[in-house]
């Protein structure tokens, strides 16, 4: 990020964990996701607003609460990442970040392949950042 700049680009790594099942036998699902995003910033001093468009990977598995020994194998796919991020600086070199994204999973076989779809996910979270 240049500290005069509107734009900026960045990793955005996360890791979550449903808090509801997503099957009929107590199922939780585990998500890892990285992208390369580009964000267009508003200027300001104490909050800047960010619109960001990235590409990357998604990973997540399932895991079972009742049998602690049951993994499902791990999955993958490529993302199209959407998001709102706002960014309230602490200092100059960091600060927290409140964003909503949307991770569109299987977007590029979607658009080849009947046979593939495109799954959305969306994410609500907090973090920090780091210039």
């Amino acid at each position: 990020l240049s500290p005069e700049g509107r734009f900026a680009y960045g990793v955005f790594a996360n890791l979550a964990r449903t808090d509801f099942q997503v099957g009929d036998d107590s199922m939780h699902r585990n998500f890892a996701s990285m992208s390369l995003d580009l964000r267009m910033m508003t200027d300001g001093d104490r909050a800047r607003l960010a619109l960001s468009l990235g590409l990357g990977i998604s990973l997540f598995d399932d895991a079972n609460e009742t049998d602690m020994d049951f993994r499902s194998s791990a999955n993958g796919a490529e993302m199209f990442v959407l998001g709102l991020e706002g960014q309230f600086p602490v200092t100059s070199s960091w600060g927290i970040s409140v964003f909503a994204r949307s991770q569109m999973n299987g977007w590029f076989y979607g658009l080849l392949s009947e046979e593939y779809g495109i799954e959305p996910s969306f994410l609500f979270g907090s973090g920090v950042y780091f210039r």
